[in-house]
Order: structure tokens, then C-alpha cells, then sequence
């Protein structure tokens, strides 16, 4: 069923409407800025993200730096 067909007809165009003001009219209003509170409960999610996102990164270019050492150890090596 197209929504074409339910607009085309007048009764349940007529109930869509109703209903959908319904729904409008039920919601609570929301607050369009958030509050300071969650507000810095967002800035210190994000630290900590960032702390850990660089903690790894550190660990993992230390593990490159090895695995490059080892392999170019192996390469001198054999040569």
C-alpha cells in the first residue's frame, strides 16, 4: 500500500492527520542546547578516549619499531 492510495482517500487521510497531531501534541518538549553537566560528561568521555587512543598508539609504534629492528637484524644478518 502506496502512501499515495492512504492520502487519496479522505477518511484515512483525515485519521493520519488526526493521529500524527496526536503523537505532536504527546511529546515532551526537549531542550535544543544539552546542560552543562552533560556537557562536560561529553569533554571528559572524549579525554579519556584520547588518553587511551594515544597510550595505544605509542605501544603500537614502539611494537613497529622492534618488528623493524628484528627484521632488518635478520636482513644484515644473512647478507
Amino acid at each position: 500500500m502506496s502512501k499515495a492510495y492512504l492520502y487519496r482517500h479522505a477518511g484515512i487521510r483525515d485519521r493520519i492527520l488526526a493521529l500524527r497531531e496526536k503523537t505532536i501534541r504527546l511529546r515532551p518538549p526537549t531542550d535544543s542546547e544539552p546542560s552543562d553537566a552533560g556537557k562536560n560528561v561529553v569533554i571528559l568521555a572524549k579525554d579519556n578516549r584520547i588518553v587511551q587512543l594515544e597510550k595505544e598508539n605509542k605501544y603500537l609504534k614502539q611494537l613497529l619499531a622492534r618488528i623493524y629492528g628484528e627484521k632488518w637484524d635478520q636482513l644484515t644478518s644473512t647478507s
